[in-house]
């Protein structure tokens, strides 16, 4: 069987976190597809009101979100964003933007890919 390529997730993270149950890691990530669309919307707008106690408060909610589907690049720069804004730093978020909105998007396809990749897994 073909295994898919993931650059942007480890799904055996959330697989392990699901206990290995297949419906389980299904519904957590389709909780994720639903979820996070709106965290990163919220996200964005903060960033681009440079709204500093709101990119700390959604990059970090979003941040434990993508954790736990093993989105490990996607996690690390929401953890900068959230440590430059709680520095109070004078770096723009804005210059961020476009590769959070890279690695969100990769994500998102990766965790959709994980569901049909897996469901097609043997669950022994």
């Amino acid at each position: 069987m073909h295994q898919p390529l993931y650059t942007c997730i480890d799904p055996l993270v959330l697989y392990d976190e699901a206990g290995r149950d297949l419906a389980f890691f299904v519904s957590l990530s389709r909780t994720f597809l639903d979820i996070a669309p709106p965290m990163f919307d919220r996200l964005e707008r903060a960033i681009l009101a440079d709204a500093r106690v709101t990119v700390i408060h959604e990059s970090h909610s979003l941040r434990g979100s993508a954790a736990l589907v093993g989105a490990r690049q996607l996690s690390n720069l929401l953890q900068e964003m959230e440590q430059l804004a709680r520095q109070n730093s004078e770096t723009s978020f804005i210059s961020h933007l476009p590769e959070l909105t890279r690695l969100f998007t990769l994500v998102l396809r990766e965790v959709q890919l994980s569901i049909t990749h897996f469901r097609g897994t043997p669950t022994a």
